[in-house]
């Protein structure tokens, strides 16, 4: 018939006496809270600057194609663009070409609040093509 397996020993303190206490894990560095303010001003000035360089595509216009296209841009500590994504896509590869273009252009363009500065960020952004307001 087999034993129960022993209970595990603590961990020996100073003079192989059992530990009362675990080694303290070392604290996470403090990370620098968002500026939510600056966020917004900012995802503003880029919708402000993008417009400048928003073009329907012809092929989607003569097809009657609308749709929306979520991006995502992510921002360096300097406040550079470093990477910008589809983050979904309006179904038309035309129309999200067009939505990522447009938004290269403006993210190069649109300067970034000095509250957000020091601090690597990603926004969430939706460009829209609808018909109606061509």
């Amino acid at each position: 018939m087999a034993r129960d397996a022993a209970p595990a020993a603590a961990p020996a303190g100073p003079a192989g006496t059992p530990s009362a206490t675990a080694p303290a894990a070392p604290r996470p560095a403090a990370v620098p809270v968002i500026d939510l303010n600056g966020l917004r001003q900012y995802n503003l000035a880029l919708g402000r600057t993008a417009g400048r360089f928003k073009r329907y595509p012809a092929q989607a216009k003569e097809a009657g194609w609308e749709g929306r296209v979520p991006l995502r841009l992510a921002v360096s500590e300097a406040g550079a663009p470093v990477g910008l994504v589809l983050a979904g896509s309006s179904g038309y590869p035309v129309l999200d070409q067009a939505a990522l273009e447009m938004m290269r252009l403006a993210a190069g363009r649109t300067p970034v609040p000095e509250s957000l500065l020091g601090r690597a960020f990603t926004i969430d952004l939706a460009v829209d093509y609808n018909l109606r307001d061509e």
